[in-house]
Formats: structure tokens, C-alpha cells, sequence
């Protein structure tokens, strides 16, 4: 299956190449996670990172649980901090 995803500026690194303004589709497994993407994109786990899911927020301990389907929208950024 096929899933969009969206990096943030400081994660860009991490999307293969191909995409286009920090945005690219890939194919994935069928029920992937959030987890498994994030090891695809080789992601480190030292890496803080909000998940976001056609913009529902995911929280870490869903990250290895929800099952991505088929053309949703899996978005990575760093956590938003105030000051």
C-alpha cells in the first residue's frame, strides 16, 4: 500500500530521494505503524519526533499500534516548544 509522507525542515533528511518540498509517497507493508515507517525511513530513536495522522496526533505508546491504511497522510515533526 502506498502512504503519503510529510517531513518537517529538520527531519528532511531522513525522506528518500524524490521528494519534493518535504513531501513524498512511499510504499509500506500492509498494517504498518507509525513505528515501522519511521525505521524504514531510518529514523533514529534518539530522534524526538510529533506523529501526526491525517492530523490526529499519535501518542508514543500508539506509535508501534495503529495501522496506517491505504493513502492516508503520515506527518513528522520536530515537538513544538514554548518559550
Amino acid at each position: 500500500m502506498k502512504i503519503n509522507v510529510k517531513a518537517a525542515t529538520a527531519l528532511r533528511k531522513y525522506l528518500p530521494d524524490g521528494a519534493v518540498a518535504g513531501k513524498i509517497e512511499i510504499e509500506v507493508e500492509n498494517e504498518s505503524t507509525p513505528a515501522d515507517v519511521i525505521r524504514l525511513l531510518e529514523i533514529p530513536e534518539s530522534q524526538r519526533l510529533m506523529v501526526i495522522v491525517d492530523g490526529e496526533m499519535v501518542t508514543r505508546t500508539e506509535l508501534g499500534s495503529k495501522i496506517l491504511t491505504d493513502s492516508q497522510t503520515l506527518s513528522l515533526n520536530p515537538p513544538i516548544q514554548a518559550g
